[in-house]
């Protein structure tokens, strides 16, 4: 799929989920994962996630919504896994880099962008993502990640 949607391609990862089958021992399946680019059926902007693995085969699509906030974290990705997969896949693991540099009009740019909000030539640690998993019943589970940056 990355060959045809090549210039689409904004992210990689992997995708752990243990699979509960009446009558079977449970069993894992490793999925591999690449993002793109793309738009909701409204034609709002997207992130599609298509997950797939060869042992068993499975193929399917994560579509994420791209909203925009004020605050520390301006660009949200936000989907919801359906019931309609069945309530087989537990997902136990979840880790994709979203990251792409581009040209326009002759300068670089990069599909995520974030600005170090400190003094000059002052390296500090901030938190640059968060992930905010919510389950049924309401629990939340949240992972950020911190990093640090150095003002030029």
């Amino acid at each position: 799929m990355a060959g045809a949607c090549g210039p689409a391609l904004v992210g990689r990862g992997g995708l752990y989920a243990e699979i509960f089958v009446p009558n079977q021992e449970p069993f894992g399946v490793h999925a591999h994962l690449q993002a793109f680019n793309g738009e909701s059926k409204s034609g709002s902007p997207a992130v599609l996630v298509h997950a797939y693995s060869s042992n068993p085969p499975v193929s399917f699509i994560i579509p994420f919504a791209v909203h925009h906030k004020k605050g520390s974290f301006r660009t949200v990705l936000v989907t919801t896994i359906r019931r309609s997969v069945g309530p087989w896949p537990h997902v136990a693991n979840f880790q994709i880099v979203v990251s792409r540099k581009f040209s326009f009009r002759g300068q670089t740019h990069s599909y995520l962008n974030a600005s170090c909000p400190a003094p000059a030539n002052f390296t500090a640690g901030f938190s640059v993502a968060r992930a905010i998993y919510t389950f049924a019943g309401g629990n939340q589970l949240t992972a950020e990640s911190v990093r640090s940056c150095r003002t030029r």
